[in-house]
């Protein structure tokens, strides 16, 4: 009889995929970091040819700008479960003052309480999209909750104008709100890199794309080997 417990799996994601746990992601930055440390000793070492350096440095670029990547999806995943609730509850009031606001204009007779509340409606409507696009790298600023400290209230209010600001610009201009998500992960990656936590990695999105479709290209390889053997058996 197997011992209970041992090597238990871990469940299934609907697609087939194991969930990542942040032991798991933990993991993820460790290895990886082993094996960029393993990496640089070679090319201390030594290689036989300039080709195979060449090769070498390209790995370790490409490993050095995923280390980075999920050292920020890691800050991402921490920052998601501590602000899920308060998210949650401000997106669903949020929903409450659009459906209000619309109400109430829907029910105006004047000219002024038509304008009131169509102002109101459209600050609903941002408060709204603020909630749902707002950057997954940066501490959630709250819409609705009082701050005691002028200090952060100050600050806060700066930089919840700023993201209302870009996020009406996007709405009006159709464009693509991810481009908020973008714009501050790269601004974390560079407080990041300033700060020693990840590597530096000028160009290293060509050599990580240029690593896996070498790696999609291997395993294409080997599984047509694969089914040569089968049919000539």
């Amino acid at each position: 009889m197997k011992p209970k417990g041992g090597n238990r799996k871990q469940p299934a994601g609907p697609h087939g995929f194991v969930r990542k746990t942040r032991k798991n992601n933990k993991e993820g930055l460790s290895s990886i970091k082993k094996r960029i440390r393993d990496l640089g000793r070679t090319l201390k070492k030594g290689t036989p040819t300039a080709a195979m350096r060449v090769e070498v440095e390209r790995k370790l670029k490409a490993l050095e700008y995923e280390y980075g990547e999920k050292y920020i999806d890691k800050h991402e995943h921490e920052l998601s479960s501590k602000y899920r609730s308060v998210k949650h509850f401000e997106l669903k009031k949020a929903e409450r003052k659009v459906r209000r606001a619309q109400k109430a204009l829907d029910a105006a007779e004047t000219d002024e309480e038509k304008k009131k509340h169509e102002q109101e409606l459209e600050e609903s409507k941002i408060d709204q999209l603020y909630i749902e696009y707002y950057p997954k790298t940066m501490a959630y600023i709250s819409l609705y909750a009082e701050e005691k400290e002028q200090k952060n209230k100050e600050r806060n209010t700066k930089t919840r104008q700023e993201l209302k600001d870009k996020i009406k610009k996007i709405r009006d201009t159709h464009g693509d709100f991810d481009e908020i998500s973008r714009e501050y992960r790269k601004k974390l990656r560079n407080e990041l890199l300033a700060q020693g936590k990840i590597f530096e990695t000028t160009g290293a999105e060509n050599e990580m794309e240029a690593t896996e479709s070498t790696s999609k290209k291997d395993t294409a390889a080997a599984n047509d080997d694969t089914m040569e053997d089968d049919f000539f058996e």
